[in-house]
């Protein structure tokens, strides 16, 4: 499957360049919007913009810490595609410096 790469500004434990991320919610936040662009960009949203699937699990692996208001590429890549259900796969890095904050996947199945 084809790579997708969604550009992104993070904003991990609030606004400024120093403060790090403790939560799982602001990476999760970049890859669900990643996952909507990626979509998006394929013309494969419904109608009323809304995905007909829905995430049935998901696991991130934290590599660096994240800082806020730092410009981010979130890479997509779809990896298995069955009748019902999909998986994919997720790295965010920072784009100034190149370091990837956090891999993750998803399974989700189609609605």
């Amino acid at each position: 499957m084809r790579s997708f790469a969604s550009a992104a500004e993070s904003s991990l434990a609030g606004r400024t360049k120093t403060s790090r991320a403790s939560s799982i919610t602001p990476y999760a936040t970049l890859c669900e919007e990643a996952r909507y662009r990626y979509f998006e960009q394929l013309r494969l949203l419904e109608a009323d913009r809304h995905f007909s699937f829905v995430l049935l699990q998901s696991n991130i692996r934290f590599l660096a810490p994240g800082t806020g208001a730092t410009e981010v590429e979130i890479g997509v890549r779809t990896g298995y595609l069955g009748s019902r259900s999909f998986r994919q796969t997720y790295r965010i890095r920072a784009v100034g410096s190149g370091v990837v904050w956090a891999e993750a996947e998803a399974a989700l199945v189609i609605w």
